[in-house]
Protein backbone atom coordinates (compact mmCIF):
# COMPACT_ATOMS: atom_id res chain seq x y z
CA UNK A 1 0.00 0.00 0.00
CA UNK A 2 1.55 3.29 -1.07
CA UNK A 3 0.48 6.12 1.19
CA UNK A 4 0.28 9.77 0.27
CA UNK A 5 2.71 12.20 1.83
CA UNK A 6 -0.14 13.56 3.97
CA UNK A 7 -1.01 10.08 5.29
CA UNK A 8 2.62 9.39 6.15
CA UNK A 9 2.92 12.70 7.97
CA UNK A 10 -0.24 11.94 9.94
CA UNK A 11 1.11 8.56 11.00
CA UNK A 12 4.48 10.04 11.98
CA UNK A 13 2.73 12.81 13.94
CA UNK A 14 0.72 10.14 15.77
CA UNK A 15 3.97 8.31 16.56
CA UNK A 16 5.61 11.54 17.75
CA UNK A 17 2.65 12.38 20.00
CA UNK A 18 2.86 8.95 21.60
CA UNK A 19 6.46 9.51 22.75
CA UNK A 20 5.65 12.05 25.50
CA UNK A 21 2.53 10.07 26.43
CA UNK A 22 4.58 6.89 26.77
CA UNK A 23 7.29 8.63 28.79
CA UNK A 24 4.52 10.12 30.90
CA UNK A 25 3.22 6.65 31.75
CA UNK A 26 6.67 5.75 33.10
CA UNK A 27 6.81 8.93 35.21
CA UNK A 28 3.16 8.98 36.34
CA UNK A 29 2.63 8.85 40.12
CA UNK A 30 -1.12 9.41 40.57
CA UNK A 31 -4.08 7.06 41.03
CA UNK A 32 -3.63 3.64 39.40
CA UNK A 33 0.07 4.40 38.93
CA UNK A 34 1.04 0.71 38.73
CA UNK A 35 -1.50 0.06 35.97
CA UNK A 36 -0.56 3.23 34.05
CA UNK A 37 3.16 2.52 34.38
CA UNK A 38 2.98 -1.14 33.38
CA UNK A 39 -0.10 -1.66 31.22
CA UNK A 40 -1.15 1.62 29.60
CA UNK A 41 2.45 2.13 28.53
CA UNK A 42 2.44 -1.20 26.67
CA UNK A 43 -0.71 -0.21 24.79
CA UNK A 44 0.91 3.06 23.66
CA UNK A 45 4.26 1.36 22.98
CA UNK A 46 2.88 -0.95 20.29
CA UNK A 47 0.84 1.85 18.73
CA UNK A 48 4.01 3.94 18.43
CA UNK A 49 5.87 1.18 16.59
CA UNK A 50 2.99 0.49 14.19
CA UNK A 51 2.69 4.19 13.30
CA UNK A 52 6.44 4.62 12.95
CA UNK A 53 6.89 1.62 10.66
CA UNK A 54 3.90 2.57 8.49
CA UNK A 55 5.01 6.19 8.33
CA UNK A 56 8.52 5.24 7.25
CA UNK A 57 7.60 2.33 4.97
CA UNK A 58 4.59 3.48 2.93
CA UNK A 59 4.38 0.30 0.84
CA UNK A 60 3.64 -1.90 3.84
CA UNK A 61 0.07 -2.76 4.80
CA UNK A 62 -1.31 -2.02 8.27
CA UNK A 63 -2.42 -5.61 8.99
CA UNK A 64 0.93 -7.33 8.59
CA UNK A 65 2.75 -4.46 10.31
CA UNK A 66 0.39 -4.61 13.30
CA UNK A 67 0.77 -8.38 13.49
CA UNK A 68 4.55 -8.09 13.23
CA UNK A 69 4.71 -5.51 15.99
CA UNK A 70 2.58 -7.78 18.17
CA UNK A 71 4.93 -10.71 17.56
CA UNK A 72 8.06 -8.65 18.29
CA UNK A 73 6.66 -7.04 21.45
CA UNK A 74 5.45 -10.46 22.62
CA UNK A 75 8.95 -11.85 22.08
CA UNK A 76 10.35 -8.94 24.10
CA UNK A 77 7.87 -9.76 26.85
CA UNK A 78 9.09 -13.36 26.96
CA UNK A 79 12.67 -12.07 26.91
CA UNK A 80 11.92 -10.47 30.28
CA UNK A 81 11.95 -13.96 31.77
CA UNK A 82 15.64 -14.13 30.94
CA UNK A 83 17.78 -12.03 33.28
CA UNK A 84 21.46 -12.25 32.23
CA UNK A 85 23.72 -9.54 33.68
CA UNK A 86 24.02 -7.63 30.40
CA UNK A 87 20.25 -7.36 29.94
CA UNK A 88 19.78 -6.49 33.59
CA UNK A 89 22.29 -3.67 33.17
CA UNK A 90 20.44 -2.36 30.10
CA UNK A 91 17.09 -2.67 31.85
CA UNK A 92 18.37 -0.69 34.84
CA UNK A 93 18.39 2.45 32.66
CA UNK A 94 15.25 4.41 31.86
CA UNK A 95 15.60 3.87 28.11
CA UNK A 96 16.42 0.17 28.53
CA UNK A 97 13.41 -0.36 30.78
CA UNK A 98 11.16 1.61 28.43
CA UNK A 99 12.26 -0.34 25.35
CA UNK A 100 12.80 -3.84 26.78
CA UNK A 101 10.72 -3.87 29.95
CA UNK A 102 11.90 -5.55 33.09
CA UNK A 103 9.21 -7.84 34.49
CA UNK A 104 7.21 -10.49 32.64
CA UNK A 105 3.44 -10.12 32.93
CA UNK A 106 1.13 -12.34 30.88
CA UNK A 107 -1.57 -9.66 31.06
CA UNK A 108 0.62 -7.40 28.89
CA UNK A 109 -0.27 -9.46 25.84
CA UNK A 110 -3.84 -8.16 26.10
CA UNK A 111 -2.60 -4.55 26.05
CA UNK A 112 -0.25 -5.27 23.16
CA UNK A 113 -3.12 -6.78 21.19
CA UNK A 114 -5.39 -3.85 22.01
CA UNK A 115 -2.73 -1.35 20.98
CA UNK A 116 -2.06 -3.18 17.71
CA UNK A 117 -5.76 -3.37 16.86
CA UNK A 118 -6.21 0.32 17.70
CA UNK A 119 -3.17 1.33 15.64
CA UNK A 120 -4.41 -0.82 12.76
CA UNK A 121 -7.79 0.93 12.84
CA UNK A 122 -6.27 4.42 13.03
CA UNK A 123 -3.78 3.67 10.24
CA UNK A 124 -6.56 2.33 7.99
CA UNK A 125 -8.38 5.65 8.46
CA UNK A 126 -5.32 7.92 8.17
CA UNK A 127 -6.31 8.99 4.68
CA UNK A 128 -9.75 10.20 5.76
CA UNK A 129 -10.21 13.91 6.53
CA UNK A 130 -9.51 14.81 10.15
Amino acid sequence: MIRSRRDRIRLLVCAALLVPLGVGTKRYAGPLADWVHNSAGGFLYVMFWVFLVLGLAPRLRPGPVSAGVFVVTSALEFLQLWQPPILSAVRSTFVGDALLGSTFAASDFLYYAGGCVSAYWVSRHASEPW
